[in-house]
């Protein structure tokens, strides 16, 4: 709730100085009998003795994260930085990292692990999860990061789709993708033309069909089946300033017909939306201000931060974080309607 109700870059100190002001508030809406708020000490203590991991699985479930495959429902495999847990004083150059599975359709979002980026991989963290499944039966986008035979090959291997994206990095693989848009005829294409943030942007895609056959041995059981070509152009409207690119995922779920071919077009465009979400939260909750060099406390705030966020969501179809926070502030009882699931 404090959360909730704070507007600004949110600090410790702050969102205990709501509480505090707001105590005997919170006392008759909780009915939780405590003559005074919590120290900001005691706060501190708080957090850190919080199970993060049990707490993240309770919030998954009362959200109803969505992980049923549903034609043109899929979930982003998202890494942040906990930049606020960055002792610069200390020299330190990397922090605190949360992965997330953040629905395309509504961005609400599920956290399924976190890392040192001192000492840890968000790569090994994705790949851990994934295999510790049983079964997956979503659909999963990833950046160029997480495109490896491993991966993949526990998703197809478990029953999931996934849309992984080629850079260089996978340099046989990206050469080969090149070839065939270069050479080959598409099976379908789409195309269209956005205006929005001060730019113009130029889609064209094309869908292929990929035989795994053709690839490297080390493909060969991630069920590759599909490959989606996109020639990106933008160009800024203040100084007509274009710039460029052609992007390539890959996909194994097959082109059956053209509509199958549009859901993976449009699970490309959402997966970039979701990528760019993280500044949105930033500049709206300022999390990355919010300053904490101890690990389990920085983690347990990261978790309420997810779940402020999904409130907020939830209450503003637009998205439009800023709006609904500042409503709020404004609004205690508006505040407390975040917090019911209908």
């Amino acid at each position: 709730m404090s959360l909730l109700r704070c507007t600004g870059h949110v600090s410790l100190a702050m969102l205990h100085r709501r509480m505090v002001k707001e105590h005997e508030l919170m006392v008759i809406d909780t009915d939780f009998r405590a003559k005074r708020c919590v120290s900001y000490v005691q706060l501190g203590r708080i957090l850190e003795s919080i199970d993060y991991e049990t707490f993240n699985k309770i919030n998954t479930t009362y959200f109803d994260i969505q992980t049923e495959q549903i034609e043109g429902l899929w979930l982003a495999v998202d890494g942040k930085e906990l930049r606020g847990t960055i002792d610069g004083v200390s020299g330190d150059k990397r922090g605190e990292n949360v992965v997330k599975m953040v629905s395309h359709e509504d961005l609400e979002s599920q956290i399924i692990g976190f890392y040192s980026g001192k000492k840890e991989s968000e790569k090994t963290i994705v790949q851990q999860y994934f295999q510790g499944q049983d079964t997956l039966t979503g659909a999963y986008s990833f950046d160029a990061l997480h495109t490896c035979p491993t991966l993949l090959e526990a998703v197809e291997n478990k029953g999931g789709i996934y849309l992984a994206q080629i850079k260089k990095n996978q340099k046989e693989l990206f050469e080969e993708c090149q070839h065939m848009v270069q050479n080959l005829p598409f099976k379908y294409d789409f195309e269209d033309v956005e205006k929005a943030h001060g730019r113009i942007e130029h889609r064209i895609a094309g869908l292929y069909p990929l035989e795994v056959a053709t690839l490297d041995e080390r493909w060969q059981d991630s069920g590759i089946e599909t490959l989606v070509a996109i020639y990106r152009k933008r160009e800024r409207t203040k100084d007509r300033k274009i710039s460029q690119e052609i992007v390539y995922f890959v996909s194994n779920k097959t082109l059956t017909n053209e509509i199958s071919g549009n859901e993976l077009y449009r699970a490309v465009r959402n997966h970039w939306s979701v990528e760019s979400d993280n500044f949105v939260k930033d500049v709206n909750l300022g999390e990355d201000h919010l300053k904490c060099y101890k690990t389990n406390r920085s983690r347990a705030i990261a978790s309420v931060f997810n779940v402020a966020v999904n409130l907020l969501r939830r209450k503003n179809i637009t998205n439009n974080l800023r709006v609904v926070r500042e409503e709020c502030n404004f609004d205690r009882k508006y505040a407390m309607r975040c917090f019911s699931t209908s």
